[in-house]
């Protein structure tokens, strides 16, 4: 009997001791280096920009950070953007593919402008909600790739975010926009045309195909220089649907070609809309967009933006107590510890008895 309470007495004293090494790795309390300023140059939309959190920038580590330490550490990042704040997606830390924590800046895709946006944004790291107060600097331009129409052109593929630049004038080409929509349209010798398509409805289309479930599909355009009078869109659909635009006035048959709308409701059915519909549609129809230009802000005014912090996933398991200011596996050993006292205690009132 006495043999086996030594061995499980040390299996739990190397439990606990084992526990108490696997956390002995210091927290990282502060930020003593800025991470490097970054001027990302042109790029395209959806484009990435990784900025790793390298060690010489922390004062605690010995190697590059992990999502772990991220953890932790508590590390958050919050961006104040300058100029272009439309350029921007979305900041947030995340993995790279070398396995180190990186704060990840994520560019607006789709960008529906014909012209480049400039864009600045600064970028801060808060540790255990407190801000380090050493600022990095992230700019370039966001832009759509440009590919050049001709006379001789009859054919435009913009699906991809591609803006269409008129070299000379052309007349009847064919600007394909993604999800089956094509735009014929007659482009002026120097202007740029631009245009998407998403299939994702809003909450007024989400209203609408409850009350008319007939409905299958929404396809939303943007465009930029494509609205034209007369039917020239086209739709390649898996059936013939019935097509109405964004007042639901019908258009016609998505074997038909179509006039110009910045909506198209898909059904599979002839509606039959009344008065009680009236509430939820828009009567008139949005113009074309021009641009996502926005008026810079002056660069000595440090109050006008405002920061946001990025979005982070939990880090707090739920058994953590965030008021005991020890570690999560620091915590985790101290139990260990306390357990293994326990152990002891009771085998020596054991042994008294």
């Amino acid at each position: 009997m006495k043999r086996i309470i030594s061995v499980l007495l040390a299996v739990v004293l190397g439990a606990g001791m084992t526990v108490a090494a696997f956390a002995a790795n210091p927290r990282i309390t502060e930020q003593t280096k800025k991470l490097a300023d970054v001027d990302a140059g042109e790029r395209g939309p959806g484009h990435q920009i990784w900025l790793p959190l390298v060690k010489e920038a922390f004062a605690e580590a010995d190697e590059d950070l992990t999502m772990a330490d991220v953890r932790a550490s508590r590390i958050t990042v919050r961006q104040n953007a300058r100029r272009g704040s439309q350029a921007i997606a979305s900041v947030d830390i995340k993995e790279n593919k070398d396995k180190v924590a990186s704060i990840l800046i994520t560019l607006t895709d789709p960008f529906t402008s014909t012209q480049p946006l400039d864009f600045e944004t600064r970028l801060e790291l808060y540790l255990n909600g407190r801000r380090q107060n050493l600022t990095t600097t992230v700019s370039g331009t966001l832009a759509n790739v440009i590919d050049e129409v001709y006379s001789d052109t009859d054919y435009i593929d913009l699906s991809s975010g591609i803006t269409a630049l008129a070299v000379e004038n052309a007349r009847g080409v064919e600007a394909y926009l993604g999800q089956g929509v094509s735009v014929f349209v007659n482009m002026a010798r120097n202007k740029e045309y631009y245009g998407t398509v998403t299939n994702n409805p809003d909450d007024n289309d989400i209203e609408i195909m409850t009350k008319l479930p007939d409905i299958s599909e929404v396809l939303t355009l943007t465009t930029i220089g494509m609205n034209a009078e007369g039917r020239t869109v086209r739709l390649d659909a898996d059936r013939n649907y019935y097509v109405y635009s964004r007042n639901l006035t019908y258009l016609g048959r998505s074997n038909d070609m179509l006039p110009y709308s910045t909506k198209y409701y898909l059904s599979t059915r002839e509606l039959d809309v009344d008065d009680e519909e009236d509430e939820f549609i828009d009567e008139d129809e949005p113009e074309e967009i021009d641009s996502l230009e926005e008026p810079e802000e002056e660069p000595g005014d440090e109050e006008a933006p405002q920061e946001y912090p990025a979005q982070q996933p939990s880090n707090r398991n739920p058994s953590d107590n965030p008021d005991t200011g020890i570690p999560p596996l620091s915590r985790i050993s101290v139990m260990g510890v306390i357990l293994s006292l326990g152990v002891m205690t009771a085998l020596l009132a054991h042994k008294k008895e």
